[in-house]
């Protein structure tokens, strides 16, 4: 599966990665909530984690297209939360086009987790923000 991630070159290597993102037709069509399924990776200073997601579709489209918003607008934010275990990352920009990531994530028996927060320049989050648009609310390349 595709992986979508911040590129960054300041001395921590901090790193967004969004990857394996599946929605499931079936569950889609019924209204299952529990349709979409990602896994979210975080790389923040020395510390990394990475947290597998449930989510509704509508919910992922909404918050791509809030990232896409903002990374046009040079402002607001966008959150998106699993609904099975709590985790939850949020993305803003300032007005000098430097986005914000900070969130939590953890494991699947909530018994680990990773609080952080790191920035990236907009240059490095917009190629990400681009492919996620064009491939999950264009394309809908994720359903299965």
């Amino acid at each position: 599966m595709k992986q979508y991630k911040t590129e960054t070159i300041d001395e921590y290597d901090n790193k967004l990665i969004i990857s394996n993102i599946k929605s499931y037709s079936d569950d889609i069509k019924i209204g299952n909530k529990y349709n979409t399924e990602l896994d979210i990776q975080v790389f923040s200073g020395d510390y990394s984690g990475k947290s597998t997601f449930i989510i509704d579709i509508c919910t992922l489209e909404n918050f791509i297209g809030k990232l896409y918003e903002i990374n046009k607008l040079i402002i607001g934010e966008a959150e998106i939360e699993d609904i099975s275990i709590g985790s939850k990352i949020m993305i803003s920009i300032n007005k000098l086009g430097t986005f914000v990531i900070s969130g939590i994530l953890f494991d699947c028996h909530k018994e680990q987790s990773l609080c952080f927060k790191f920035e990236c320049e907009q240059t490095y989050m917009s190629k990400m923000i681009a492919e996620l648009y064009n491939d999950i609310v264009i394309n809908q390349k994720q359903i299965i």
